[in-house]
């Protein structure tokens, strides 16, 4: 309270290291005492989760309906043996053994002896070697195809190098 101004009712003293330890030993004795059985004593409330209340409900759920379960399958008794109907298979007389199915027609790659190319039974050998003639010209022509695009590919890539080329040819030549 240095510093600042005191109110008109207030007195101030200085005290000395002797008065302030008597004064303390007063208010000291005057404090009531809390003995350490009061503390030990005393009552808090515990406050458990929610969840445990929500746990226990579901457990409680679960073991009712799970007796339910056991206790209407446990009253319904199977059938006797006796109750039980019997059935006879009865079988029809042998009739003739069905025709085997006719193999599948193999055609062999002429050009390549590890093709085989298959068609269904009852082919015979011309319509399948004509089939077999048909598809590997087809395939012929699509390879050509491919080839030509790819060259014209290829030329279109390199033909701004030529030009390139022949320009700075024709400049070299141009100046000596």
């Amino acid at each position: 309270m240095r510093g600042e101004r005191p109110a008109a009712e207030t007195i101030e003293l200085e005290l000395t290291a002797e008065q302030l330890r008597t004064l303390s030993e007063q208010l000291a004795e005057e404090a009531p005492r809390l003995a350490v059985e009061d503390v030990s004593s005393a009552k808090r409330e515990v406050r458990r989760p929610r969840w445990t209340g929500l746990v226990a409900a579901a457990a409680a759920l679960s073991g009712i309906s799970s007796g339910i379960t056991y206790l209407a399958l446990r009253h319904a008794e199977p059938a006797r043996a006796e109750e039980q109907r019997s059935f006879v298979l009865r079988t029809t007389p042998d009739r003739e053994p069905a025709q085997p199915l006719a193999a599948d027609v193999h055609f062999v790659n002429p050009f390549d002896k590890t093709e085989t190319f298959q068609f269904p039974p009852g082919t015979s050998e011309k319509s399948a070697r004509e089939a077999v003639a048909e598809l590997l010209l087809k395939r012929a022509q699509e390879r050509l195809a491919a080839a030509d695009e790819l060259r014209r590919h290829f030329r279109r890539a390199h033909e701004p190098e030529k030009r390139a080329a022949s320009l700075t040819t024709a400049a070299s030549v141009h100046f000596e």
